[in-house]
């Protein structure tokens, strides 16, 4: 196949996704076979290559359960050299167009997946780690937690636990390392701690 703006997109791009939102190996082969199938099916030609490939590498999070959120994407992508920048709302959009051109599946990720990623990427002490846990286990086993996103949860989860091991990381960190809004964090902060306090 002949060298592309999306090749020189992508190239751009998937080093930048791998290293600061921490994507596994699998995640970057899903989304560049996506970003291939799109070159072959003439379905990048026109349109902003930074957009598709942040599409492609969000839908591969999706199928293989790796929880990453598109605003991250968005973040991370922002501003290009050639001042090009894309917004949440473009990169959505992309996504349904290409799962519904693809007939692709994917499943809701869960609270879990997002903690982890979290817990992960702020490198929170055992103790925090551990605490946090044990507050999404209690908080779901009295169904403290049902519906909301699963991100914002996982936020809160995460403030909580650091107040109650009295670890010295702020609301404003962790916003932003999760890209959850202060008022959801502490929402669901004083949420999971309900049945422990």
């Amino acid at each position: 196949m002949p060298h592309s703006d999306i090749t020189d997109v992508q190239n751009t791009l998937i080093p930048i996704y791998k290293e600061q939102l921490l994507l596994p190996d699998e995640v970057i082969a899903g989304g560049k076979q996506l970003i291939t199938q799109l070159e072959e099916n003439n379905h990048t030609h026109s349109r902003c290559h930074y957009t598709i490939v942040a599409a492609a590498m969000q839908i591969s999070c999706q199928q293989n359960q790796v929880a990453r959120r598109t605003q991250e994407f968005v973040n991370v992508t922002n501003p290009q050299k050639d001042g090009t920048e894309i917004s949440v709302k473009q990169v959505n959009r992309r996504i349904k167009k290409i799962k519904d051109r693809f007939d692709i599946k994917t499943f809701p990720l869960q609270i879990e997946d997002f903690l982890e990623y979290y817990l992960t990427k702020m490198e929170l002490p055992r103790g925090t780690q551990e605490q946090a846990r044990a507050l999404l286990d209690t908080a779901k086993r009295h169904e403290l937690i049902n519906g909301p996103a699963p991100s914002s949860v996982a936020a809160g989860v995460i403030d909580a636990a650091n107040r109650l091991t009295n670890n010295d990381i702020y609301m404003k960190t962790i916003q932003e390392k999760t890209q959850v809004s202060e008022p959801q964090i502490r929402k669901y902060s004083e949420k999971v701690t309900t049945p422990v306090q």
